[in-house]
């Protein structure tokens, strides 16, 4: 790889929005140029053990999975088929912040993205939770120790407060270098010349 010297990514994120869907397939597209360290942050669109969904947050959840999914059929070249829309992340949440410990974050995060945006997997479901972390590396008694452990917890409620601290309201968000704050699904183009601008800074500086 080209660039040696790593560019700290913190994406706050949920595994259900189509637009982190798409932020982390072009993450991890860019991660193939270049040496980014992404820390991805809970950021839960409904929160723990909320209502079921009005009709009206459905209509503009299916909007937005409109919307998406044609940037990401055009962009990667696949069809969506996405699991239940109102479903609890709170638990693949838990497991996310155990694996992101032990630098496992990126690969389950997609693990469980495409699970659920490709294979219409619910998520929300331990018994699903654990076949999918499974496959990246992740094993049954991990994810059974992650629900029980409460250093997840604090890891997946002080990450939410930080996001708040921020400013932060909505997913995805990213912060580039501890210095540039960018929402929403940014075009590959913008995270690129975040990246290229990061690095010229730095090679200015000395």
């Amino acid at each position: 790889m080209e660039n040696d010297q790593p560019i700290n990514v913190d994406i706050w994120s949920d595994f259900t929005s189509p637009y982190c869907f798409l932020t982390a397939l072009r993450l991890e597209k860019l991660a193939a140029s270049e040496n980014l360290h992404r820390m991805w942050v809970a950021f839960l669109v409904r929160p723990h053990g909320a209502p079921a969904m009005s009709e009206e947050q459905r209509a503009t959840a299916e909007s937005q999975r409109t919307a998406a999914s044609e940037a990401i059929r055009k962009e990667f070249g696949l069809e969506l088929k996405p699991g239940p829309v109102d479903i609890d992340t709170y638990d693949a949440h838990l497991v996310m912040a155990y694996a992101t410990r032990s630098g496992r974050g990126p690969v389950l995060l997609l693990a469980l993205m495409r699970a659920y945006w490709l294979e219409a997997k619910d998520i929300g479901k331990r018994e699903t939770i654990q076949e999918v972390a499974a496959s990246a590396g992740v094993g049954a008694d991990e994810s059974a120790y992650a629900w029980q452990d409460p250093k997840n917890v604090h890891h997946v409620e002080r990450g939410m407060e930080i996001g708040v601290g921020h400013g932060i309201h909505s997913v995805p968000t990213h912060i580039f270098g501890i210095k540039y704050l960018l929402t929403g699904a940014m075009d590959y183009s913008d995270l690129e010349a975040t990246v290229a601008k990061l690095r010229e800074e730095t090679r200015k500086a000395g």
